[in-house]
């Protein structure tokens, strides 16, 4: 190991300095973790909510949704005519009429049942999700039965994860 001089530490401290002129200063306001775990939570609810669609009014979502079903159709029916065709029906042709097919079956669909089935999947959906973190519950119980300190810290680490997610589903269920 080379002994430090003080040519070394001179260098060393005017590269610091020049790094320290070098990078550019911001003046940010600094988030606390509560308030970091809070905009985390509140970006997540916005996201899952479709509240970047629904500001837009009730019409733009069945819109989504209709253009989702619409997608799904297609890629569907596209599936199904080349399988079908064997060869026989190019996919030019396939594309076409799956496009047309689809976009006939997603108008054609009415408003209520477009709402009754989105409601429905969502509950399914949520349902999926707590039943889910109940599942991590009961296989953290298992995996770790707590005899040592940190299989303790960890199971407490996945109780409060999970926690805060059936939190977040929560105010989904109960705002949504």
């Amino acid at each position: 190991m080379k002994n430090i001089t003080k040519k070394h530490i001179v260098l060393s401290i005017f590269v610091s300095i020049l790094v320290i002129l070098l990078i550019p200063i911001v003046r940010a306001e600094v988030l606390g973790p509560g308030e970091t775990l809070l905009k985390v939570v509140e970006w997540i609810i916005i996201v899952f909510k479709f509240q970047w669609l629904t500001q837009l009014g009730e019409q733009s979502v069945i819109a989504f949704v209709r253009f989702l079903i619409f997608v799904f159709i297609a890629r569907v029916l596209y599936l199904t005519i080349t399988t079908a065709g064997q060869g026989r029906i190019d996919n030019r042709t396939a594309g076409i009429s799956s496009i047309i097919l689809s976009l006939i079956g997603a108008v054609g669909i009415p408003d209520t049942l477009i709402k009754t089935v989105v409601s429905l999947y969502s509950t399914l959906a949520i349902m999926f999700m707590l039943g889910f973190i109940v599942y991590i519950f009961i296989l953290a119980h298992r995996r770790f039965p707590g005899v040592s300190m940190l299989n303790r810290i960890i199971l407490v680490a996945i109780y409060v994860i999970s926690s805060i997610l059936m939190a977040v589903l929560a105010v989904n269920i109960t705002a949504g």
